[in-house]
């Protein structure tokens, strides 16, 4: 099983609006994807990087294309998504 970080820019962590803005379009993101993978709401609504875990090895990019594609239509365009090595790598 492998695991997804998206991470938002520091710069961006002090603007307290964009920050709401990110944690709502996150929620989205658990909200399309919490039945299929691992993803704690409390994760996404602490800070500002969450994990999405327990993706099986062939599904990541397309895991990872689904996150994009959520977070730029909810206006999130400089978020980091970033595969993260199995821990058996």
């Amino acid at each position: 099983m492998a695991a997804i970080r998206i991470q938002l820019p520091e710069s961006r962590s002090a603007d307290f609006d964009y920050l709401h803005h990110y944690h709502n379009v996150a929620e989205s993101v658990w909200t399309t994807l919490h039945d299929h993978f691992a993803i704690d709401l409390d994760e996404i609504d602490r800070g500002t990087s969450f994990h999405i875990r327990k993706i099986p090895s062939r599904k990541v990019r397309r895991a990872v294309k689904q996150v994009r594609e959520i977070l730029e239509k909810g206006g999130i365009f400089d978020a980091v998504i970033e595969p993260l090595p199995r821990p058996d790598d």
